[in-house]
């Protein structure tokens, strides 16, 4: 356990430099912190086996007093990506295995009726939009 959040934390500063390839401030769907932290916990999976979770919900227009509590449903390792343009809420639960993320989920659904479940993957991509695109095929 200790050599991985080792590993986790020293690989923040290495993992910054590797995302900001991946990371296009025009054509961003998803902050910065959320795209590096995606790769980092992509990273961690395959050098360790340290599972985490994807989870995608479908929604209409999100309320504007509805976002900052969407934003912020997770625990304080959650983040989540609003992507409106089109109709996605998607989270990543580090650390989370998708058995355990369930519940997650299930709480989701019960917390915000306009939200449709559209998936829940491990994490093995090293970026949001190659998930997605897996997604719709």
């Amino acid at each position: 356990h200790i050599y991985i959040l080792i590993q986790y934390m020293l690989e923040d500063i290495v993992f910054s430099r590797k995302v900001a390839g991946l990371y296009r401030e025009d054509k961003k769907s998803c902050s910065f912190e959320f795209v590096r932290e995606f790769y980092k916990m992509y990273e961690l999976n395959k050098r360790v086996g340290v599972q985490s979770s994807v989870v995608i919900f479908k929604s209409g227009e999100i309320d504007p007093d509805v976002r900052y509590d969407l934003e912020h449903a997770g625990r304080a390792l959650d983040m989540a990506c609003l992507l409106e343009d089109r109709g996605l809420v998607v989270y990543l639960l580090p650390f989370t295995a998708p058995v355990n993320a369930k519940s997650f989920v299930n709480r989701m659904l019960e917390r915000y009726e306009f939200l449709e479940f559209v998936a829940l993957k491990e994490l093995k991509e090293p970026i949001l939009e190659e998930l997605l695109a897996r997604l719709e095929r």
